[in-house]
């Protein structure tokens, strides 16, 4: 398996559940949140779940501290600068998620590819706030007109 260097941005409860798919897959995952004290309750209900989940028979004992491992924590997205790929799951404020792309675009290379978007808002408004909007549409209307 090919471990990838992962970035999620969010660690809420959907932020926090998707960094630790990717963990329990092998990837290198960094967490993103606004303050210290978020990321360490993100962590620590990481471990209740994957708890609960040995108990239920979804996880073997000797697979939860590895892949709590695996999840670094930060508040700042400059050290997002490594990722191979970057998930966004920040609470529904376009404004927010704006600053975030605009963050994102100025601490990673240009080769970083799209952000995942886990979340219902409308593409347009954010995709402006990245560098490469135009390139990356275009690569997806190309994608739908070949279908």
């Amino acid at each position: 398996m090919s471990s990838e260097r992962i970035g999620v941005v969010g660690a809420g409860l959907m932020g926090a559940e998707i960094a630790l798919v990717y963990a329990l897959a092998g990837h290198d995952v960094l967490l993103s949140d606004t303050s210290d004290d978020t990321l360490a309750a993100a962590m620590k209900r990481l471990g209740t779940i994957l708890d609960k989940g040995v108990a239920r028979g979804f996880y073997e004992a000797a697979e939860t501290a590895p892949a709590l491992a695996r999840i670094a924590t930060t508040t700042g997205l400059a050290r997002f600068a490594d990722r191979d790929m970057v998930t966004e799951a920040v609470f529904e404020n376009e404004d927010v998620k704006a600053v975030i792309w605009r963050s994102l675009d100025a601490a990673a290379s240009a080769s970083l590819p799209a952000i995942r978007r886990a979340s219902p808002s409308r593409p347009s408004p954010l995709m402006s706030a990245r560098r490469a909007a135009r390139a990356f549409s275009a690569r997806i209307i190309s994608r739908r007109s070949r279908a």
